[in-house]
């Protein structure tokens, strides 16, 4: 499996996002897009998943450009889990996670034995055995996301590609939404690539950090190579204190923001 983008270039509404953008994206690691606000980030995620179509360059799957693959056989391969994903009304969670099983399944959308089966893996996976038969828009935050994942993980794909996966959740529903992801990762080789706001997280839980500014990758490495107060400083216009830490046996940067920049200030 090799997700290559090419010199890519993106737009949006006529306006050029992006520009001759290339990178590969490493098989059964986790890559994080960092950067400010209206980068490019979650543009360039779109383009990954072949929803956002270049205007220029080309993103390729195992050699081939993404345009050329059936849609049914792309979403075997990779799956995308948007920023702001839309739930029908009255729906439970397993019927929600079951629809991910739709690349699989033949004309008629019969659920096989190894539909079942991957519901339920995808099901206990994310700890929602018990809520499977809870309306899915009475959940929490938490719920709703790790449902969602679910979703995502039963199409059985390749590659997960995640826009802001912990937007609007709370610090502790954030750590366990990455610490699924993380495991999701560990124990299944799941390539994971994610837009995360929060730098520390990013540092914490990747082995690959992409940072964005102005549609332009500026650093491309390991959180220790990538993340310095200059960076910070270029990125957002802050200053801050770079710090590190120890989990086990990894050791990453830890920023401490000390004060913006802004004009307002």
């Amino acid at each position: 499996m090799t997700l290559i983008a090419d010199k890519l270039t993106l737009a949006y509404q006529g306006n050029i996002i992006i520009e001759s953008t290339s990178l590969t994206i490493q098989k059964g690691k986790i890559t994080c897009l960092i950067g400010p606000n209206g980068c490019g980030k979650s543009t360039l995620l779109r383009a990954l998943s072949g929803i956002h179509k270049p205007i220029k360059g080309q993103v390729s799957l195992d050699s081939q450009n993404l345009i050329q693959w059936p849609a049914k056989k792309l979403a075997q391969r990779l799956a995308l889990l948007p920023q702001h994903p839309v739930s029908p009304e009255s729906i439970s969670v397993q019927q929600l996670v079951s629809h991910g099983r739709y690349p699989h399944q033949g004309l008629f959308c019969y659920n096989s034995q190894q539909d079942l089966e991957a519901v339920e893996w995808a099901l206990e996976m994310t700890q929602m055995t018990t809520l499977r038969n809870r309306q899915f828009n009475t959940l929490s935050g938490g719920e709703r996301q790790r449902g969602w994942i679910a979703l995502a993980l039963v199409q059985q794909s390749d590659i997960l590609l995640l826009d802001e996966p912990t937007t609007y959740l709370d610090i502790g529903h954030q750590m366990e939404v990455l610490d699924l992801l993380a495991n999701l990762n560990q124990q299944h080789q799941l390539t994971l690539v994610m837009v995360l706001h929060d730098v520390n997280q990013a540092s914490q839980y990747a082995h690959r950090l992409l940072a964005m500014k102005q549609g332009k990758l500026i650093a491309d490495g390991t959180p220790r190579d990538v993340i310095s107060a200059s960076l910070l400083h270029q990125l957002f216009d802050i200053d801050t204190e770079v710090i590190y830490r120890q989990d086990n046996d990894r050791t990453y940067p830890f920023s401490i923001p000390i004060r913006t920049r802004n004009k307002y200030v």
